[in-house]
């Protein structure tokens, strides 16, 4: 599901991506930061669950 999860929206980034550039979207720089921030998020769920699995956050 992860892998299912990363691959369509990296697909949907690029896509979009190209959308802005090609209409100069203004803000495209910090939108693009956003995508990889989601992306960067994705690669590192399983460390990310595992420190929540393991730390009580209480």
């Amino acid at each position: 599901m992860k892998q299912y999860l990363k691959k369509t929206s990296i697909n949907q980034f690029e896509i979009e991506e190209r959308s802005m550039r090609q209409y100069n979207y203004p803000d495209y720089v910090v939108h693009k930061a956003k995508h990889q921030i989601f992306i960067d998020t994705l690669n590192n769920f399983g460390s990310l669950k595992q420190k929540f699995d393991t730390e009580s956050f209480y």
